[in-house]
């Protein structure tokens, strides 16, 4: 992880790179919105399997057997729909106005 005072100089060297080279900008741009894209993609994940942990859990916790069957399902099936978000969130371009 990058400190503030590195991030604002790599802001700043991009800054100047950017000045002296218009086709540069476009490079860098296209390689903030491949991180943006990556990011949805891993938040999406992420709150996929907590909400299937979650729901196991308290299925678990409540001894409800529906609960814990549907939860214990969305921890099985989580590979393949993991891996589904992963594509998917690829192909898709962020929706207008949304930065995350």
């Amino acid at each position: 992880m990058l400190t503030e005072a590195e991030r604002r100089k790599l802001r700043a060297i991009e800054t100047a790179l950017v000045a002296a080279d218009p086709a540069l900008a476009a490079l860098l741009d296209g390689t903030a919105e491949a991180a943006l894209l990556a990011r949805r993609v891993r938040r999406r994940r992420w709150t996929y399997m907590l909400v299937s942990v979650f729901l196991f859990v308290v299925g678990a916790l409540a001894a409800d057997p529906g609960i814990i069957a549907f939860g214990g399902t969305l921890l099985l099936i989580a590979p393949v729909v993991l891996l589904v978000i992963g594509q998917v969130g690829r192909w898709r371009p962020p929706p207008d106005g949304r930065t995350s």
